[in-house]
């Protein structure tokens, strides 16, 4: 018996249709970074088209009280992003995290 991708659809739970999340990582980070997060990290802080997990969650740790809806937004997005940096897909170190899944609805 083979296993098929509706096997594995069922077992994980996972989609099978629809649109496909992949494509290429040339990312201009800046432009990135500023219209999800609403912050331009430095230079320090990004290594190629990673960005420092450490920086990631000084930047967007913990919204003010008052915070509108699209700041809220950007911190969800910067904490999705460190989770996915740090448990996730994890570099070797766990200190950076790939910007290609930021734009990922």
């Amino acid at each position: 018996m083979t296993i098929t991708l509706q096997d594995v659809a069922i077992i994980l739970g996972l989609r099978i249709d629809g649109a496909v999340v992949t494509g290429t990582c040339v990312l201009d980070v800046a432009g990135l970074c500023g219209e999800l997060l609403g912050v331009i990290p430095p230079d320090e802080a990004l290594r190629g088209s990673a960005i420092s997990n450490r920086w990631l969650c000084q930047q967007l740790s913990t919204p003010a009280p008052d915070a509108d809806e699209v700041t809220l937004q950007r911190s969800a997005r910067g904490f999705i992003l460190a989770l996915i940096g740090s448990f996730l897909f994890a570099d070797k170190k766990g200190v950076h995290v790939h910007l290609c899944f930021l734009p990922l609805p």
